[in-house]
């Protein structure tokens, strides 16, 4: 069970800085003074619901 959690939080991390790498980088150049806002902002995103995934991940479901 350990193996198939660290699986799914592994791509799902590499997913989501894949993602906030292409929102960065195809925001660096505008014009816009807040490009750097919205990839802080993403990042804050994560932090949330990693700290979310790690809560309900050690819940017990068949408890529930």
């Amino acid at each position: 069970m350990k193996s198939v959690f660290l699986k799914i939080l592994m791509l799902s991390l590499l997913i989501s800085i894949i993602g906030i790498l292409s929102i960065y980088s195809g925001t660096y150049q505008k014009d816009i003074a807040d490009w750097q806002a919205v990839s802080k902002r993403q990042v804050i995103w994560l932090g949330i619901c990693l700290i979310f995934f790690l809560a309900f991940s050690s819940l017990n479901y068949r408890r529930l």
